[in-house]
């Protein structure tokens, strides 16, 4: 089999099974790109064959249906006093997308689902 075959049908079987889909997006108080995103307590990154999904100032991250936790951390991690946010707790189902908000109040890191107060 070709390279280029075998990831062919290795990006089929992946999609067939995470259909799901979080964003992590950052308001006008945060460039997301100075913080980690933690999911399940492994780090999240909009994987290049994702990157035209993914709106500005987001983490847009693939799943299998399931329930999730999700943190953002200051992204260096040597930093005394780094800063974490909440940790907000998701259940997400097969063919959902959620959305969710982070935002820097107070010099606190905030998570919500968006659309949420």
């Amino acid at each position: 089999m070709a390279i280029a075959g075998f990831w062919e049908e290795f990006n089929k079987e992946w999609d067939a099974t995470n259909r799901s889909t979080i964003i992590v997006r950052g308001d006008d108080s945060l460039d997301l790109s100075a913080y980690k995103v933690y999911i399940n307590q492994n780090v999240h990154g909009t994987g290049a064959r994702f990157a035209d999904q993914a709106p500005p100032n987001s983490v847009y991250s693939r799943l299998q249906a399931g329930v999730y936790s999700v943190v953002v951390r200051e992204h260096d991690v040597r930093k005394p006093d780094r800063l974490e946010s909440n940790t907000l707790e998701i259940q997400i189902r097969d063919d959902e997308q959620i959305t969710i908000r982070v935002s820097l109040r107070d010099g606190r890191i905030l998570l919500a689902l968006d659309g949420a107060a």
